[in-house]
């Protein structure tokens, strides 16, 4: 089983709070990522962890993960995180042009 997620906050500790809510959300549609989830979560923590402080620059994470079972446990495990700066989007952003 797979899962794919991308989360922007405008700090580091909301980017985390919403890759909480995803991981949350992918563990309980795909219960065997139960396994993989808190490490996967130590993983965008520590990778965001190592952005700059800039208040600027909105903070995006974006996670992936695989993982395989069988009847004797896991038999491939895998998560990549990217974590970067990015710029804010301003509110005139979002609008559809006239």
């Amino acid at each position: 089983m797979s899962y794919s997620f991308t989360v922007r906050g405008a700090l580091k500790s909301a980017a985390m709070e919403l890759v909480a809510v995803e991981l949350g959300k992918v563990v309980s549609q795909q219960s065997v990522h139960n396994k993989d989830h808190d490490a996967a979560i130590d993983t965008a923590k520590l990778f965001s962890d190592m952005l700059e402080v800039d208040e600027s620059k909105d903070v995006q994470v974006t996670v992936s993960g695989s993982i395989s079972e069988a009847t004797t446990g896991v038999r491939y495990v895998s998560c990549n995180v990217t974590a970067t700066l990015v710029d804010k989007v301003k509110p005139d952003d979002n609008k559809v042009p006239q």
